[in-house]
């Protein structure tokens, strides 16, 4: 493949430089030219060919598919668009994908073979488009199906979702929807490549196929991301009996060059009209299933929430997160950190949650994006900080010193006020500043300003600890640790999830541990799922830990009876695995 010219429109600096590291990692010959701004973006196609363009929907002169007309006119051959962007309206994307984009992925938990797939398919569309396909039949279907496992995509998926409401609306047939994701697949592409992955896909895709019936749609939403709508299906009984079959089929392992490769799979289902009478609600209902499905060992589970109750997915507006300030929504949950070795309380990372009347309790990943775009930022910053500090007084009047970690944007440490303002909030609590630290995740180190350096160094001189979070989910660099005050660091869950002695993960692991006893630098262990890694992890030099087999994120009032049932079963690795 020739050298691939891709145009990245984004004016978000932040997220630019997290594609732009991803895009490095993608194996595919490129070279790769940014803009902000769709003005900008219409000047450079004017002038130049691109293969590919990556725009994020909303930009700050105007919308992305509003560009899209443009575009197409300055595109001398078929160029796919692809949106990269925070909005999670499923709405939205079908009517992108209607105006003519190829593809739609959220920037939420974007990983390489995503948008690697992307990209490939819709240079894959684009070709087949040049070379004037035979037959109209033929040229509508490239679009509307995917080009790795031939099941429907993402846009006829959701055309067919919206026929199958109608349908019900006015005939009453029932019908299913489902979610399915691999799990595990993400290791499948890291340890044995892409091209095998892709491999594994398509033979995945192939059994969903041949199970469904004719009445039946199944597509590939992108990555490892499926979903199905099963027509006439109308209780709980059938859709078990067929996703519990799909299940069995997808699981047997699959044999790529003579070797045997074993992915599992999580379902989620939900039910038309038992659970929700729209598409958004549907698939919303059916994402919270295969959560459920996958805290469930990938036991298929159906929704049991309340519909009334549930929380959908549509894009969060400033007006409703200034609501959540005012009336305040906002509230702090508090996952602990213990040290391997002593099994002790090293403190608490402070995680703010949006506990909305009307949506239910809202995580940052679906309300800070609106707020990062929005100037509503800082009073949401000032309102977790203001509520981290007086918990952390809180305990200390009643003898509990916890020392607490809070998350910090990235945009706001260009604010030459952040620093002093912090300051003086721990001042007007009575709390000492080295109680504090304050994560920023790996990508926001990357092209910051002066400013932003100023703070970090003010915090860190005022005794305040500065953490990098992620670390090592892009493209890691040393120079964070010699250029900044950096007093911790948490290594990215995707090295701890299959840790294994011998392993190049656990050699990274030992090297970082290395690294940071002789800078001094405390190294967390973020993501820690299974009791099984405590022991590897102290061993390897890694001596603190956080994630779901030591706690769950709790409210504040819930840490002294955790605090109390740890103490008593006396968790250490020693004691567990001896």
């Amino acid at each position: 493949m020739n050298s691939l010219k891709i145009l990245l429109v984004d004016d978000d600096d932040v997220d630019r430089e997290k594609i732009r590291r991803l895009m490095s990692r993608t194996q595919l010959e490129y070279q790769l030219d940014e803009v902000s701004s769709g003005v900008d973006a219409l000047n450079l196609m004017a002038n130049q060919h691109y293969d590919c363009i990556l725009m994020d929907h909303y930009l700050r002169d105007s919308l992305g598919t509003d560009l899209l007309p443009m575009l197409r006119k300055y595109s001398v051959t078929p160029c796919p668009v692809i949106m990269v962007t925070g909005c999670s309206n499923e709405r939205g994307v079908v009517e992108a994908m209607r105006d003519g984009v190829y593809d739609y992925l959220s920037k939420t938990n974007l990983h390489v073979q995503q948008l690697r797939t992307a990209i490939e398919g819709g240079l894959l569309w684009a070709s087949r488009q040049v070379d004037h396909m035979p037959s109209d039949t033929q040229q509508q279907h490239m679009p509307l199906f995917d080009g790795l496992t031939d099941l429907a995509g993402r846009p006829l998926f959701f055309d067919r979702l919206d026929q199958a409401v109608h349908a019900y609306q006015r005939g009453n047939l029932p019908f299913a929807v489902l979610a399915i994701d691999l799990n595990l697949f993400r290791e499948v592409n890291e340890s044995l490549g892409m091209a095998v992955g892709d491999q594994v896909l398509a033979q995945i895709g192939q059994r969903i196929k041949l199970m469904a019936r004719r009445s039946d749609t199944f597509a590939r939403l992108g990555g490892d991301d499926f979903a199905g709508i099963l027509m006439g299906v109308a209780t709980q009984g059938d859709v078990m009996t067929l996703v519990n079959k799909m299940s069995h089929e997808v699981r047997k392992p699959v044999v790529v060059d003579g070797r045997q490769i074993n992915v599992s799979v999580s379902i989620g289902a939900c039910l038309c009209p038992a659970h929700g009478m729209d598409s958004q609600a549907l698939m919303s209902r059916a994402q919270q299933a295969l959560q459920v499905s996958r805290q469930q060992a990938g036991a298929p589970a159906i929704y049991s929430g309340v519909p009334s109750q549930a929380r959908t997915r549509t894009r969060l507006m400033p007006r409703q997160l200034l609501e959540a300030v005012s009336k305040h929504e906002i509230e702090m949950h508090f996952q602990p950190k213990v040290g391997f070795d002593s099994g002790g309380l090293i403190g608490v990372e402070a995680l703010a949650r949006w506990n909305s009347s009307q949506l239910g309790l809202v995580l940052p990943n679906d309300f800070m994006p609106a707020a990062e775009q929005s100037q509503l930022l800082v009073p949401i910053t000032q309102v977790t900080l203001d509520l981290a500090m007086r918990q952390c007084k809180s305990w200390l009047d009643q003898g509990w010193r916890v020392p607490v970690s809070l998350n910090l944007s990235p945009r706001m440490l260009d604010d030459t006020s952040l620093a002093p303002r912090i300051i003086e909030l721990l001042d007007a609590h009575g709390l000492e500043y080295s109680l504090f630290t304050f994560e920023i995740p790996e990508a926001g180190f990357n092209n910051r300003t002066l400013n932003a350096h100023q703070t970090l160094k003010e915090l860190s001189q005022a005794g305040c600890g500065i953490s990098i979070d992620d670390f090592g989910s892009g493209v890691a660099s040393l120079r964070l640790l010699r250029d900044f005050p950096v007093s911790e660091i948490k290594i990215d869950p995707t090295y701890i999830a299959d840790l294994r002695m011998g392993s190049k993960g656990a050699a990274i692991v030992r090297s970082l541990a290395d690294i940071c006893r002789e800078l001094e630098i405390n190294l967390v262990a973020e993501g820690v799922e299974l009791e099984s890694s405590w022991t590897l992890l102290n061993r390897l030099g890694c001596q603190i830990g956080q994630g779901y087999s030591i706690a769950k994120p709790m409210l504040a009032n819930e840490l002294p009876t955790w605090w109390q049932g740890w103490q008593a079963k006396n968790y250490r690795p020693t004691t567990i695995l001896h």
